[in-house]
């Protein structure tokens, strides 16, 4: 077995074992929980104001990203881009690929 091979089992398994052990031990244990929610609050109050950023600098891409993926989740691609060529050539110029 080459370097190389035994390299790409030992990952292999690693992944396969952190997989385990996060659906099988850590996701259920109540600490973790605990933990992973005060992270997650944190996380969210410190980013609260760049996403406000985000959408304040750009509305009409937020508009456009979100009619796009309405309409793609609806199936009617085609009505979207008849209705709105505008917000299409928003979301190809920022290099959205619109089928």
């Amino acid at each position: 077995m080459s370097d190389v091979d035994e390299f790409a089992t030992k990952y292999k398994n690693k992944i396969e074992r952190d997989r385990y052990n996060y659906h099988n031990k850590y996701k259920l244990d109540d600490e973790f929980i605990k933990k992973r929610t005060i992270r997650s609050k944190e996380h969210y109050e410190k980013t609260k104001d760049a996403r406000k950023e985000k959408y304040k600098n750009n509305p009409e891409l937020a508009k456009s990203k979100s009619s796009y993926y309405y309409y793609k989740k609806k199936n009617k691609l085609d009505v979207f881009m008849a209705k709105y060529p505008d917000r299409v050539e928003i979301l190809r110029a920022v290099g959205l690929k619109v089928v």
